[in-house]
């Protein structure tokens, strides 16, 4: 089982839509458990015609009662081909009040059995009530577009972590109007790959569809499927980024 965090740092880049993504994509035969963990709050229970609960609320709670690792799964919903998800509620208040139990979640998620764990939490910054998560995760990465405002920021970004915290990567959002080779030497981070501009597929996977199957011939989601494998090697250690030794928490 791997934890993995999905974060951007300035802007909407799309997080929530990438890591949907990842997860149809997903490889091997592990479950892939999505937590949307977004303090601003969630969005996959009206895109896929949720319910808010079970979900983030009562899997923190359980959590901070004692729950234990694959406990948390009776708290996810299923809400397509497979793949199951702990949605966040719309209220930006009631997701900050569950993310305070944010600590006794993260050490509970990194128990779960037999699901990778995909952690959405949304606009990352110091202050981030996710933060504990985020640091439970085996790899951080940071969204980003190929755009020169979003690129100053992730720089400053990739300054919060420090080599004893889990390596960083870098995944792009399209390719222009700099290559992703020159945005990863820009921030100083391992590129885990780039997404191509698919609006179509995105617009799918924002717009609630419930079958993914016809979506893993679009450019996106084969796209998705080998960063999947890169991001999944890098949290099991095979040629795991590390962060600059120049990085600052």
């Amino acid at each position: 089982m791997s934890v993995l965090a999905f974060a951007s740092c300035k802007a909407s880049p799309g997080v929530t839509t990438t890591v949907v993504a990842l997860a149809a994509a997903w490889p091997g035969e592990a479950q892939a458990l999505l937590i949307e963990a977004d303090p601003c709050g969630g969005v996959l229970a009206p895109r896929f015609g949720l319910s808010t609960e079970p979900g983030l609320v009562s899997a923190a709670a359980a959590a901070f009662r004692g729950a234990r690792g694959s406990d948390l799964l009776a708290h996810a919903q299923e809400f397509a081909d497979g793949v199951w998800a702990l949605p966040g509620p719309a209220s930006s208040e009631h997701a900050m009040g569950a993310l305070e139990f944010s600590d006794a979640l993260a050490s509970s998620v990194r128990e779960i059995d037999g699901a990778d764990v995909l952690i959405d939490v949304g606009r990352l910054d110091p202050r981030s009530p996710a933060r504990p998560l985020v640091l439970a995760a085996d790899v951080v990465t940071f969204l980003c577009r190929p755009q020169l405002d979003e690129i100053h920021h992730l720089a400053h970004a990739a300054r919060w972590f420090s080599g004893s915290q889990p390596p960083v990567a870098l995944l792009l959002l399209g390719h222009r109007p700099y290559s992703p080779s020159e945005v990863a030497e820009a921030v100083d981070l391992p590129l885990a790959g780039a997404l191509p501009v698919d609006p179509a597929a995105a617009g799918a996977l924002c717009g609630g569809s419930t079958s993914f199957r016809s979506l893993r011939r679009s450019a996106l989601v084969r796209a998705a499927g080998e960063v999947a494998e890169t991001l999944l090697g890098f949290a099991r250690g095979a040629d795991a980024p590390a962060t600059s030794s120049g990085n600052q928490a």
